[in-house]
């Protein structure tokens, strides 16, 4: 505890709690955003089931929200790609096909539709 003028102030332990509120923080950063990345199969099983011609808003909101998502998955060197494509067909329905070796979008087939999450063509018009 340093004395100015007449008054006590404990610099040490408010550095202290500081580094502690620091810590915490990055914690949660690092839980939050590992949860939403891994948030994106169940929310993959639950789209699957989904008719998008009757929740459009639904769609576009789950799209936009994981389009980070995707495209860090579309990113990643196809080999690399295999078990997050297993993980994301782990809790769809039977008649879901996730597309594979599609080297620029995420999306699945299922009868009368096929949805895509994210395609990102790297040819220009």
């Amino acid at each position: 505890m340093k004395m100015l003028g007449m008054v006590g102030v404990d610099t040490e332990g408010r550095h202290f709690e500081s580094k502690r509120h620091l810590c915490r923080c990055l914690i949660a950063a690092v839980l939050f955003a590992t949860a939403y990345v891994l948030s994106f199969g169940p929310a993959c099983w639950i789209m699957t089931r989904v008719d998008p011609f009757h929740s459009p808003g639904l769609v576009q909101s789950f799209s936009g929200f994981y389009r980070p998502v995707a495209f860090a998955i579309i990113r990643t060197p196809l080999w690399a790609r295999q078990p997050i494509h297993r993980y994301l067909e782990l809790g769809a329905p039977p008649d879901a096909d996730f597309i594979k070796g599609w080297p620029d979008g995420i999306g699945w087939s299922k009868p009368g539709y096929t949805y895509t999450v994210l395609s990102c063509s790297s040819s220009s018009p």
